[in-house]
């Protein structure tokens, strides 16, 4: 899921963590049950390209959270993202402690001090980079991706017409 964490996201983070229980109901009502899933997180901060926009960009991280999957520090968590895989007899093999739905709540939430400047289509695109979030992707698994926003999307190249020159902005 790509998370909006700009200011006055947190109802909407909220909602997805509460509506998360019924996609995996129904996960669980198609043939052979809830799948073997890798569940991650990233924001939708990739920064401004090193062009300074108030919560975006600053000097100690230019490209925001990279498309890097975000854990928000929840306990028992022993990856960057959660694996809860069907087992050959048929158990879950699981790398959190407690429940699914919670650890992903959890995982969601965070926060609304990101960067206002939303880039979700370029946050997916870093995340699902080769290398960018080892183990997460499997070749023979089928992808869904969420995006949770309520803004456009600004993805832009760094030093592009958005984030270019600041003296030259507005001018033909």
């Amino acid at each position: 899921a790509a998370v909006d964490d700009s200011g006055g996201m947190a109802e909407e983070q909220a909602r997805l963590a509460e509506g998360f229980p019924r996609l995996l109901d129904a996960l669980a009502s198609v043939p052979g049950g809830v799948p073997s899933l890798h569940l991650g997180v990233i924001s939708t901060d990739v920064g401004t390209g090193g062009v300074d926009l108030g919560r975006c960009s600053p000097a100690s991280a230019p490209d925001g959270d990279d498309g890097r999957l975000l854990t928000n520090d929840c306990a028992g968590l022993t990856a960057t993202y959660l694996e809860d895989l069907r087992g050959p007899d048929g158990a879950r093999v699981r790398n959190y402690a407690g429940e699914l739905p919670a650890s992903f709540a959890c995982m969601t939430r965070l926060g609304t001090t990101g960067c206002s400047v939303t880039a979700p289509l370029e946050a997916m695109r870093r995340a699902l980079s080769p290398d960018a979030n080892p183990g997460f992707l499997r070749p023979t698994a089928k992808l869904a991706i969420v995006i949770l926003t309520t803004e456009d999307d600004c993805s832009a190249a760094p030093g592009g017409a958005l984030f270019g020159d600041p003296d030259r902005r507005g001018r033909a």
